[in-house]
């Protein structure tokens, strides 16, 4: 277990992950394979986060790709991390669950039985096409402690990305590997993960990315390097994550506030708080979260 003088002997130690979320048949192709130009040449291994069965209508954002589990395969192939990002990335209930972001789930809430129906369909499916998915990404952040049973009945994943803390930890059986950030920013000691979601990128806000991940290449890690590191593997929650925790949220509610009084200014009343988010570029962390 990390203790008081392991965090203060991590002065400007921290590193990254890089997360992509939202990978399907129909997803932004082209910002796709920017991105993994860039990564061949920084050599960085990202998590992607892979919706088995998508059928959410804002993520058809292109003609179906026959050759899409291929692309998956050849990410495989070059060292990433590939998650099941939920079965099919539609939202049919209002539960936040395990970590609070967001009131609106593919999961939470949801009985034993549903949730392992969907779960084990996803993860089937992503078998059939020979990818073995080793993480879990809940779209939105919302998944409930049934959720993680079902996981565990259903699937060989043992890996979750998610959670608020400054270090992996062990809960419920999983090793859950903190996702804090949504742009690549200086910190000071800590193990973060940067997640991304391609679809919603913009050739600038890509180019944006790009320009910042030159600089920050040499400090981002891979999860096969987290695994290596065994004193993660039983880590709990510390008072200091509890802490970075509770920060973390209280800024998010004031942007929350902020963003709410900028969208009751504006004039155009056919606008909403989503889209005035969705206009920001990817430096903006509430936005990002927002759009699981």
């Amino acid at each position: 277990m990390l203790g008081k003088d392991d965090y203060l002997n991590m002065k400007f130690s921290a590193q990254y992950l890089i997360r992509l979320d939202d990978a399907c048949p129909t997803d932004k192709r082209e910002i796709w394979d920017k991105l993994e130009d860039a990564f061949d040449r920084f050599g960085i291994r990202p998590i992607v986060a892979v919706i088995p069965e998508c059928a959410d209508p804002s993520l058809h954002l292109t003609n179906y790709d026959k050759k899409f589990w291929s692309r998956i395969k050849r990410y495989r192939d070059k060292g990433y991390a590939i998650a099941m990002h939920g079965y099919k990335h539609v939202y049919v209930t209002k539960g936040a669950g395990l970590v609070p972001l967001n009131a609106y789930s593919e999961f939470t809430g949801l009985s034993l039985d549903e949730q392992r129906l969907k779960i084990k369909a996803g993860y089937q499916k992503m078998l059939s096409y020979g990818i073995n998915p080793t993480i879990w990404i809940a779209p939105g952040h919302s998944f409930d402690s049934t959720t993680v049973v079902a996981l565990r009945l259903e699937t060989e994943i043992r890996i979750i990305s998610d959670g608020l803390a400054l270090f992996p930890f062990e809960e419920e059986g999983f090793l859950w590997i903190p996702q804090q950030l949504w742009w690549l920013k200086k910190m000071l000691f800590g193990i973060w993960t940067v997640c991304l979601h391609p679809n919603m990128m913009t050739e600038e806000s890509c180019a944006h990315f790009l320009t910042d991940l030159e600089l920050f290449c040499s400090k981002i890690t891979t999860v096969d390097e987290i695994l290596k590191k065994k004193e993660y593997l039983h880590r709990k929650k510390t008072f200091i994550d509890i802490v970075f925790e509770k920060i973390f949220f209280m800024q998010r509610n004031l942007k929350m506030m902020f963003i709410k009084l900028t969208w009751s200014t504006k004039k155009e009343r056919n606008s909403s708080p989503l889209l005035i988010q969705k206009q920001h570029n990817y430096k903006d962390s509430f936005s990002d979260n927002k759009l699981m």
